[in-house]
């Protein structure tokens, strides 16, 4: 049985596509732990800021990361206090 060039091509599309669904879903159980372990109402407010910056205004991600390290810093120097 010979594939035509659309069926191949359309094999490959699908087994990428699998293989990134795969990935999404293996690398989201520990973005989620880590999320979890947040313990303190300001690094709540750093999060959702960093997502806004990196789907909303699409940042890049070592920036982003800079940032919200910056504001961590920042924020714990002034006073708030940091997880336990």
């Amino acid at each position: 049985m010979t594939l035509s060039p659309d069926s191949d091509s359309m094999a490959s599309k699908t087994c990428r596509v699998w293989r990134v669904f795969s990935w999404s879903v293996v690398g989201s159980e520990p973005a989620i732990s880590l999320a979890r372990a947040l313990t303190e109402p300001w690094q709540h407010v750093v999060l959702g800021g960093a997502a806004i910056a990196l789907f909303a205004l699409r940042r890049g991600v070592v920036p982003t990361l800079l940032a919200a390290a910056a504001a961590g810093i920042i924020l714990t120097s002034i006073g708030l206090p940091l997880p336990h």
